[in-house]
């Protein structure tokens, strides 16, 4: 065999967890034994072509899937997983390889499609909590957006930067969102938060992430209370909260669901940041928050502003198609999975219902 048809353990472990699967529940499927699969897995043995073919029936992917090496891994320390402690390590891994698929879609997509330019500058947010207001302004400065004045479309911001955004389907709300830093920034959100303002948040979050924490390893108190602070100094810097909100010295409702409707974010998030700028005490800041779980607005809050789609790779698989029917068909099958597996990782309605697979050719987008 040819090193681009040899058998690679990663691969079937990233196939498994994609299938939500033990080594014990995939030999059975398959008929092998749990010791030979944790082999494969380590490639301390390599399958006969008949052992090949049982655990791709198995696992529902083509053997090709199972013969192509993981160019970009996503392992722990080269990413960025908003989650509870106590999410499920297994759950965490199968969002890793979701978005090793990602990736290696967008690959697939740059093929033919050429995205937007990559606009993620390394900023560090050293020095404390005026080191990460100063990398905020500093992201909006290179994104050549105003240093004061609401964002907008945030998802289509971020997307025209050249990140690649897109949806964690079928997961808990354990897990709000994901990025990683690897040839061209990803960020997957959760399909599960149904909140558009914490879904803002979250992005911002991210952002945070991608620019202070690269090659850092996060997921601790410290790294997620840094991109919180980005984030929210992000959406609303300090100049705009003491401008539109002022050191009142109390909560005032009415006006912080103005805010919320002119900046879309949270009420909840609204009241940290004006704590945060120092316009309330921490005693009106807790009082608020437990005002917050007695209203029953921790489970949603009024006045949301409209839910944000991601748009970059729906607009790019919809040029290939316009072009080449059956174009991303096509890339499923070069990729060795079915199109019900692009469907989970990609936008929704980003995948269309067409089977021919002819070639798309490259073409240029970009998003204003």
């Amino acid at each position: 065999m040819t090193p681009a048809t040899t058998f690679q353990g990663a691969r079937l472990s990233m196939a498994r967890h994609l299938r939500g699967l033990t080594q014990s529940e995939l030999a059975e499927r398959a008929g092998l034994s749990v010791q030979f699969i944790s082999k494969l897995e380590s490639e301390e043995r390599s399958p006969s072509p008949e052992a090949l073919s049982a655990l791709a029936f198995s696992l529902g992917f083509g053997p090709q899937f199972l013969q192509r090496p993981i160019r970009e891994a996503v392992t722990e320390e080269t990413c960025h997983l908003r989650s509870r402690r106590s999410t499920p390590r297994r759950l965490k891994r199968e969002i890793r390889y979701r978005a090793v698929l990602l990736l290696e879609i967008v690959g697939l997509i740059e093929q033919r499609v050429r995205l937007p330019a990559i606009a993620f500058p390394h900023i560090s947010g050293e020095g404390g909590p005026e080191g990460i207001e100063a990398a905020a302004q500093k992201l909006r400065v290179a994104w050549g957006v105003a240093v004061d004045a609401p964002l907008g479309n945030l998802t289509r911001l971020i997307e025209s930067k050249g990140a690649v955004v897109s949806s964690i389907h079928g997961t808990s709300r354990d897990v709000s969102a994901f990025s990683a830093n690897p040839a061209r920034p990803i960020i997957i959100r959760s399909s599960a938060i149904a909140s558009a303002s914490r879904n803002r948040f979250d992005l911002a979050h991210e952002c945070g992430h991608l620019v202070m924490h690269r090659d850092i390893v996060t997921g601790d108190r410290a790294t997620e209370g840094e991109a919180d602070r980005f984030a929210g100094a992000l959406m609303f810097p300090r100049s705009a909260v003491r401008r539109e909100y002022g050191p009142r010295g109390y909560v005032d409702w009415d006006a912080i669901f103005l805010l919320k409707q002119r900046w879309g974010m949270s009420a909840a998030a609204l009241v940290r940041r004006i704590w945060d700028t120092g316009c309330i005490s921490y005693g009106h800041y807790r009082r608020a928050n437990i005002a917050i779980r007695t209203k029953g607005w921790h489970l949603g809050e009024p006045f949301e502003p409209p839910p944000e789609q991601p748009e970059l790779l729906k607009r790019a698989m919809a040029m290939m198609e316009s072009r080449a029917p059956g174009s991303v068909a096509g890339m499923a099958t070069q990729l060795g999975c079915p199109l019900e597996d692009l469907k989970i990782v990609l936008p929704e309605g980003a995948v269309p219902v067409r089977h021919d697979q002819r070639e798309a050719p490259v073409l240029r987008m970009d998003l204003d």
